[in-house]
């Protein structure tokens, strides 16, 4: 008991340490190692455990700036709308993470976006590969299931980073399965009874991919994102000589392409973006 409490002790004035050490532009440093006790898995495990910061993923509206989230990759936002904020920071693995400052105010070379405190996941400069295997499924009494999948690849080579993600997503409904449907006519007390079976439930797919690479002395930047999500419900209501359906069908396709490139010009440091988003909704 005494040795668990020293070693719960150690750590508790290590993390102090280390939270308690900015560096010269005055942001609190936590490098990887102040996150091992945790086993984090991702970049977003990692930053759901700084101490008094709370993840803000941003706003999805018309244009760019004014949208941002609170955290930042390398010193730079993500170049995309479509995908969200905590889906890029789940690809990043934890491994790749050398450290994550927390700046309050500002940092030279940092755009705070009009967020008062901002976290900035710098990832490490070292060669490396990463493949992470993802599969999950969601059963429901009656049989019926619905899984989940997802492969991911992550290549650092010198400044380059490549980077592509698939994933199979399983769309549902949590109000499916048997029961009964009952119509009373008030005036005579008669009552219709239905059984009713309700099926909600469709499997949809996204794609990720991006590219980093020096680039005229700066750094460039290209991402796509191509989103295919479909959902399918029907009540189906049984009765003698009187059986009725209910059926709807919805899909929301998104894609996008996102291009950044970051670097001098003329003695001053010039930014440039460019984003283009398609969409199609439709509902039967």
């Amino acid at each position: 008991m005494r040795i668990g409490l020293a070693a719960v002790l150690t750590a508790l004035m290590c993390s102090a340490a280390w939270a308690d050490t900015p560096d010269q532009n005055g942001a609190l440093q936590y490098p990887a190692a102040y996150f091992a006790a945790a086993r984090p898995n991702t970049a977003y495990d990692m930053i759901s455990r700084l101490p008094g910061f709370v993840f803000d993923s941003g706003v999805s509206a018309r244009g760019f700036a004014g949208t941002a989230g609170n955290v930042l990759i390398d010193g730079q936002r993500p170049t995309s709308k479509t995908d969200d904020l905590q889906s890029i920071l789940t690809r990043i693995p934890a491994g790749d993470v050398e450290r994550i400052d927390v700046i309050r105010g500002g940092a030279q070379g940092i755009d705070m976006h009009g967020q008062v405190v901002v976290a900035n996941v710098v990832r490490k400069k070292v060669d490396s590969t990463s493949i992470v295997i993802d599969v999950d499924n969601n059963f429901w009494p009656d049989g019926h299931m619905v899984p989940d999948a997802s492969v991911q690849f992550t290549r650092r080579a010198g400044e380059s980073i490549y980077e592509l993600a698939l994933a199979e997503i399983g769309n549902f409904d949590d109000s499916v399965g048997t029961g009964f449907y009952d119509i009373t006519d008030v005036p005579s007390g008669t009552v219709q009874h239905f059984d009713l079976h309700k099926k909600a439930m469709a499997l949809g797919w996204k794609v990720n991919g991006a590219a980093t690479v020096p680039l005229w002395g700066g750094q460039f930047k290209v991402n796509s994102t191509y989103y295919d999500s479909p959902f399918a419900s029907t009540n189906s209501f049984f009765a003698p000589g009187n059986d009725w359906f209910i059926s709807d069908s919805s899909g929301s396709k998104k894609g996008e392409m996102g291009l950044h490139w970051l670097g001098p010009v003329g003695g001053l440091e010039l930014e440039t973006l460019a984003l283009q988003r398609l969409g199609r909704s439709t509902d039967r």
